[in-house]
């Protein structure tokens, strides 16, 4: 009887022996699935920048844009707030992924500060202006598909692909309005 328990414990010592020398397997195999790290600072002149960090800024830059398109239409026609609220306030979280996602390569102004409104060009009809979101939706929507196909890192093209999708939703939304 000795000898059954004997064999239990040495079975088990095993497992956990081996599982123990696992370890290490384990850990190399989960740093490299994190392959795309977010580099503490974008190092470097303009031109040496990385390509993320440079695909990033050009996203944080078109995120502002359209939050300012849709303050210039919301100034324009007050009566499309309730409208245009949900798609503020998506682009809004947007740009703040963006923007906590990684280094950008200026530092001159506030990437989260609110755009000027009147930068924007809005039709004086509300169905017009609805139109012209619809189509800067559209074309955020492609460029942030091209974004997606030069970002380096996985995570960061899936959270282009993400606002991709979104924008295009957006554009689909309003065309339909």
């Amino acid at each position: 009887m000795v000898t059954g328990v004997t064999n239990t414990v040495d079975v088990r010592r095993r497992r956990l022996l081996i599982c123990l020398a696992g370890l290490p397997m384990l850990g190399t195999a989960l740093a490299a699935c994190a392959d795309d790290a977010v580099p503490k600072s974008a190092p470097g002149h303009r031109l040496d920048v990385d390509m993320d960090v440079k695909v990033r800024w050009r996203a944080v830059e078109a995120e502002r844009a359209l939050l300012g398109l849709y303050a210039a239409t919301l100034t324009a026609h007050p009566g499309l707030s309730d409208t245009l609220a949900p798609f503020t306030a998506r682009h809004t979280e947007h740009l703040d992924v963006l923007v906590e996602g990684g280094p950008l390569p200026f530092s001159a102004s506030d990437p989260l500060a609110p755009p000027s409104p009147g930068s924007a060009d809005v039709p004086a009809d509300a169905a017009a202006a609805l139109a012209a979101v619809a189509e800067a939706e559209s074309a955020a929507a492609e460029a942030r598909v091209a974004d997606c196909l030069a970002a380096s890192g996985s995570r960061f093209a899936a959270v282009l692909a993400s606002v991709a999708a979104c924008e295009a939703a957006h554009a689909a939304t309003l065309e339909s309005a």
